[in-house]
Protein backbone atom coordinates (compact mmCIF):
# COMPACT_ATOMS: atom_id res chain seq x y z
CA UNK A 1 0.00 0.00 0.00
CA UNK A 2 2.33 2.47 0.80
CA UNK A 3 4.46 1.73 -2.38
CA UNK A 4 1.03 2.57 -4.45
CA UNK A 5 1.19 5.78 -2.32
CA UNK A 6 4.81 6.56 -3.34
CA UNK A 7 3.80 5.78 -7.08
CA UNK A 8 0.49 7.71 -6.99
CA UNK A 9 2.32 10.61 -5.93
CA UNK A 10 5.31 10.44 -8.31
CA UNK A 11 2.85 9.85 -11.33
CA UNK A 12 1.20 13.58 -10.26
CA UNK A 13 -2.46 14.53 -10.15
CA UNK A 14 -3.42 13.25 -7.07
CA UNK A 15 -2.36 12.97 -2.95
CA UNK A 16 -2.79 9.50 -1.74
CA UNK A 17 -3.61 8.52 1.80
CA UNK A 18 -4.12 5.31 3.32
CA UNK A 19 -5.02 3.57 6.29
CA UNK A 20 -4.63 0.50 8.45
CA UNK A 21 -4.03 -0.64 11.71
CA UNK A 22 -0.64 0.20 13.51
CA UNK A 23 0.03 -3.21 14.03
CA UNK A 24 0.74 -3.45 10.69
CA UNK A 25 3.17 -0.37 10.59
CA UNK A 26 6.18 -2.27 10.12
CA UNK A 27 5.62 -4.19 7.31
CA UNK A 28 5.39 -0.43 5.77
CA UNK A 29 8.55 1.04 7.10
CA UNK A 30 10.08 0.84 3.87
CA UNK A 31 7.37 2.74 1.99
CA UNK A 32 6.82 5.45 4.73
CA UNK A 33 10.90 5.56 4.76
CA UNK A 34 11.36 6.38 1.07
CA UNK A 35 7.98 8.17 1.02
CA UNK A 36 10.10 10.02 3.60
CA UNK A 37 13.01 10.63 1.91
CA UNK A 38 11.54 11.69 -1.43
CA UNK A 39 9.20 14.33 0.51
CA UNK A 40 6.70 12.86 -0.97
CA UNK A 41 3.30 14.67 0.73
CA UNK A 42 1.63 11.33 1.80
CA UNK A 43 -0.80 10.85 4.89
CA UNK A 44 -0.58 7.68 6.50
CA UNK A 45 -3.34 6.88 9.00
CA UNK A 46 -2.28 4.61 11.59
CA UNK A 47 -5.47 3.58 14.12
CA UNK A 48 -5.88 1.08 16.75
CA UNK A 49 -8.47 -2.05 16.02
CA UNK A 50 -12.42 -0.73 15.90
CA UNK A 51 -14.81 -2.83 17.65
CA UNK A 52 -17.94 -1.61 15.55
CA UNK A 53 -20.61 -3.19 18.44
CA UNK A 54 -19.16 0.19 20.41
CA UNK A 55 -19.65 2.44 17.71
CA UNK A 56 -23.17 1.14 16.23
CA UNK A 57 -25.99 0.21 18.67
CA UNK A 58 -27.30 -3.60 18.19
CA UNK A 59 -30.78 -3.06 18.22
CA UNK A 60 -30.55 -0.64 15.25
CA UNK A 61 -28.24 -3.04 13.59
CA UNK A 62 -30.97 -5.89 14.48
CA UNK A 63 -33.46 -3.55 13.26
CA UNK A 64 -31.79 -2.89 9.88
CA UNK A 65 -31.21 -6.56 8.99
CA UNK A 66 -35.45 -7.13 10.11
CA UNK A 67 -36.23 -4.21 7.62
CA UNK A 68 -33.81 -5.89 5.03
CA UNK A 69 -35.27 -9.32 5.38
CA UNK A 70 -38.86 -7.74 5.04
CA UNK A 71 -37.94 -5.84 1.98
CA UNK A 72 -36.28 -8.73 0.52
CA UNK A 73 -39.70 -10.60 1.02
CA UNK A 74 -41.61 -8.26 -0.84
CA UNK A 75 -39.97 -7.96 -3.61
CA UNK A 76 -39.24 -11.53 -4.35
CA UNK A 77 -35.82 -11.34 -4.06
CA UNK A 78 -32.92 -12.49 -1.88
CA UNK A 79 -31.23 -10.64 1.08
CA UNK A 80 -28.10 -10.60 -0.99
CA UNK A 81 -29.58 -8.89 -3.97
CA UNK A 82 -30.68 -6.90 -1.90
CA UNK A 83 -28.33 -5.63 0.46
CA UNK A 84 -26.51 -5.31 -2.59
CA UNK A 85 -29.05 -2.61 -3.81
CA UNK A 86 -28.66 -0.67 -0.64
CA UNK A 87 -24.96 -0.74 -0.27
CA UNK A 88 -25.14 1.19 -3.77
CA UNK A 89 -27.81 3.89 -2.81
CA UNK A 90 -25.93 4.12 0.47
CA UNK A 91 -22.85 4.41 -1.27
CA UNK A 92 -24.04 7.04 -3.59
CA UNK A 93 -25.30 8.79 -1.02
CA UNK A 94 -21.95 8.94 1.08
CA UNK A 95 -20.50 10.19 -2.53
CA UNK A 96 -22.77 13.62 -2.51
CA UNK A 97 -22.18 14.44 0.93
CA UNK A 98 -18.28 13.75 0.47
CA UNK A 99 -18.35 15.66 -2.68
CA UNK A 100 -16.90 12.24 -4.02
CA UNK A 101 -13.97 11.42 -1.29
CA UNK A 102 -16.03 8.55 0.48
CA UNK A 103 -12.51 7.40 0.91
CA UNK A 104 -11.46 10.10 3.39
CA UNK A 105 -10.74 9.62 6.68
CA UNK A 106 -12.70 12.87 7.99
CA UNK A 107 -15.50 12.05 6.16
CA UNK A 108 -15.64 8.17 6.90
CA UNK A 109 -15.75 8.34 10.40
CA UNK A 110 -17.67 10.81 10.38
CA UNK A 111 -20.67 9.41 8.37
CA UNK A 112 -19.75 6.03 10.08
CA UNK A 113 -20.48 7.59 13.96
CA UNK A 114 -23.55 9.68 12.72
CA UNK A 115 -25.10 9.07 9.08
CA UNK A 116 -24.84 5.41 7.92
CA UNK A 117 -27.82 3.43 9.80
CA UNK A 118 -29.64 6.36 8.51
CA UNK A 119 -29.19 5.96 4.92
CA UNK A 120 -29.17 2.58 4.67
CA UNK A 121 -32.99 3.46 6.84
CA UNK A 122 -33.83 5.87 4.09
CA UNK A 123 -32.01 3.79 0.93
CA UNK A 124 -34.76 0.86 2.17
CA UNK A 125 -37.63 3.77 2.61
CA UNK A 126 -37.05 4.73 -0.87
CA UNK A 127 -36.82 1.13 -2.28
CA UNK A 128 -40.04 0.07 -0.36
CA UNK A 129 -41.67 3.13 -2.17
CA UNK A 130 -40.12 2.86 -5.73
CA UNK A 131 -39.49 -0.75 -5.59
CA UNK A 132 -36.44 -3.12 -6.17
CA UNK A 133 -36.01 -2.40 -10.27
CA UNK A 134 -35.98 1.05 -10.12
CA UNK A 135 -33.77 1.71 -7.26
CA UNK A 136 -31.38 -0.38 -8.68
CA UNK A 137 -31.75 1.67 -11.89
CA UNK A 138 -31.31 5.04 -10.35
CA UNK A 139 -28.44 3.68 -8.03
CA UNK A 140 -26.24 2.08 -10.81
CA UNK A 141 -26.23 5.33 -13.27
CA UNK A 142 -22.96 6.35 -12.09
CA UNK A 143 -21.62 3.00 -12.55
CA UNK A 144 -23.01 2.54 -16.18
CA UNK A 145 -21.87 5.83 -17.13
CA UNK A 146 -18.43 5.17 -15.46
CA UNK A 147 -18.39 1.50 -17.93
CA UNK A 148 -19.34 3.55 -20.86
CA UNK A 149 -16.27 5.86 -20.34
CA UNK A 150 -14.04 2.91 -19.47
CA UNK A 151 -15.03 1.61 -23.02
CA UNK A 152 -14.83 3.60 -24.98
CA UNK A 153 -13.14 2.81 -28.52
CA UNK A 154 -11.40 6.48 -28.56
CA UNK A 155 -10.30 5.54 -24.65
CA UNK A 156 -5.93 4.72 -24.97
CA UNK A 157 -5.95 1.84 -22.87
CA UNK A 158 -3.58 1.85 -19.46
CA UNK A 159 -2.11 -1.25 -21.96
CA UNK A 160 -1.43 1.15 -25.05
CA UNK A 161 -0.07 3.58 -22.88
CA UNK A 162 2.73 1.31 -20.87
CA UNK A 163 3.63 0.10 -24.92
CA UNK A 164 3.99 3.69 -25.23
CA UNK A 165 6.12 3.93 -22.32
CA UNK A 166 4.07 6.92 -20.81
CA UNK A 167 3.99 6.01 -17.00
CA UNK A 168 7.83 5.03 -17.50
CA UNK A 169 8.26 8.35 -19.09
CA UNK A 170 6.42 10.42 -16.43
CA UNK A 171 7.68 8.64 -13.75
CA UNK A 172 11.48 8.96 -14.98
CA UNK A 173 10.42 12.98 -14.84
CA UNK A 174 9.19 12.52 -11.42
CA UNK A 175 12.38 10.74 -10.30
CA UNK A 176 14.74 12.69 -11.70
CA UNK A 177 12.99 16.49 -10.55
CA UNK A 178 13.32 14.35 -6.63
CA UNK A 179 17.01 14.04 -7.09
CA UNK A 180 17.39 17.39 -8.53
CA UNK A 181 17.89 16.31 -12.22
CA UNK A 182 16.82 19.06 -14.64
CA UNK A 183 14.02 18.66 -17.75
CA UNK A 184 15.53 17.60 -20.88
CA UNK A 185 13.75 19.87 -23.53
CA UNK A 186 12.09 17.49 -26.31
CA UNK A 187 14.17 17.21 -29.40
CA UNK A 188 13.20 19.14 -32.20
CA UNK A 189 12.74 17.64 -35.46
CA UNK A 190 15.61 18.12 -38.27
CA UNK A 191 14.56 21.00 -40.16
CA UNK A 192 14.70 20.34 -43.58
CA UNK A 193 16.70 21.27 -46.32
CA UNK A 194 15.57 23.58 -49.22
CA UNK A 195 13.46 22.18 -52.03
CA UNK A 196 12.43 19.11 -50.10
CA UNK A 197 8.96 18.87 -49.27
CA UNK A 198 7.47 18.86 -45.86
Amino acid sequence: MGALMNGMNLHGGIRSYGGTFLMFLDYMRPSVRLSAHMGQPNIYVFSKKVDLREMLPESEMNRLWNEIHEAARLEGRSVFEVSSALGMMVYNQLARVGHGAVGSVKVGFDLLNDNVLEYYASSLAEMHRKGYYQSILEASGPYLTGLALLFQPSRETYTEKVLKGKPFRALWGKIRGCCGGKKEAPPTPPASAPGEGG
